[in-house]
């Protein structure tokens, strides 16, 4: 029988509170609770224990954080809170206008920049397996605590995102050199110091036979950015001496160049798991093994990807893309 009946019945008996709460095994405040008031027994929940944050508390952490890369335990300490780095957390987490993402890495298009990237668009607009004919190159930085903008904040969705300037140093880092094609991956240069036309002119030499040889003697194409000394005089002068065709390459378009999306792989395997490195020996040793890991069908998905660059230059009237 239920307690609810067993209490009806010994009251109907006339027993008391304390002889039915020894007879049904229950405490004496819960039969004298539902004797007073049987239609609520048992409907009550539990509320547990109270919060130790209150309203105002909860406002402040989340307008703390508000577009913010505070950490949890800075924004205890600054504000003298009495809670634990979960419970800020746990706060910012179930906020639903808050969301913890990377800074944006963004560079700002000129009219001048839109209008070339525009018009390099509308060159190549009919270009398909003629960008398998295009060796791609680049430079990339690697700081021994991770990549360049490497940090995240909690974004607010109600406000515009924030942007990221590169920082200064990363505790030492390396320089690198590398060039793709549809059927081709250079091998990785390590560049000691800075860059200078002369130095880009024999870090070409070294690797020009290679990729001559991935081509089996066709013509190619040589991709490169604006840097200075890519366009130094004593560099352009390499390339006639040599016969190599230059394409000229509209300023600020990091989205038209696939190898920056490969960087973004290597970046991922190289520092995996928020990996950090304490010398330059191991970074470098791990960067050339994760590039030897990169396969040539992720080389050509990103080559036959062009002409959709392209499209997209067209479509946003030469602004920035997604890519």
């Amino acid at each position: 029988m239920k307690p609810r009946k067993k209490i009806l019945g010994y009251q109907k008996r006339n027993y008391s509170i304390r002889k039915i709460a020894a007879n049904i095994k229950r405490s004496h405040t819960i039969v004298a609770n539902f004797i007073k008031n049987p239609s609520s027994y048992g409907t009550v929940r539990r509320r547990g224990r109270k919060s130790k944050v209150t309203p105002r508390t909860k406002r402040l952490i989340i307008n703390q954080s508000s577009n913010s890369s505070k950490s949890a335990n800075q924004i205890i300490r600054e504000n003298e809170l009495e809670v634990s780095k979960t419970t800020v957390n746990r706060i910012r987490a179930n906020c639903p206008h808050l969301i913890l993402e990377p800074r944006i890495k963004t560079t700002v298009l000129t009219p001048v920049h839109k209008e070339r990237r525009l018009n390099f668009a509308k060159v190549h607009m009919t270009w398909n397996k003629e960008w398998r004919q295009v060796i791609f190159s680049d430079e990339k930085k690697w700081n021994l605590d991770g990549p360049d903008g490497f940090s995240s904040y909690w974004h607010d969705l109600r406000k515009e995102p924030l942007l990221h300037s590169k920082r200064q140093a990363g505790g030492g880092s390396v320089m690198i050199w590398a060039c793709f094609g549809y059927n081709f991956k250079s091998r990785i240069s390590f560049i000691e110091g800075r860059m200078d036309s002369t130095k880009y002119c024999q870090l070409l030499e070294n690797h020009i036979d290679e990729i001559s040889d991935s081509f089996n003697g066709d013509n190619w194409i040589f991709q490169q950015d604006n840097a200075p000394c890519h366009s130094a005089a004593n560099t352009k002068r390499w390339f006639r001496d040599h016969k190599i065709n230059v394409m000229d390459w509209p300023a600020v378009s990091p989205d038209l160049n696939p190898i920056e999306n490969l960087w973004g792989i290597l970046v991922r395997q190289v520092y995996s798991n928020g990996r950090q490195f304490r010398s330059i020996n191991d970074l470098k040793t791990t960067i050339e093994l994760e590039w030897a890991k990169l396969s040539i069908k992720t080389c050509q998905d990103l080559i036959l990807s062009m002409p959709n660059r392209i499209f997209e230059v067209i479509k946003n009237n030469g602004n920035k893309t997604d890519y």
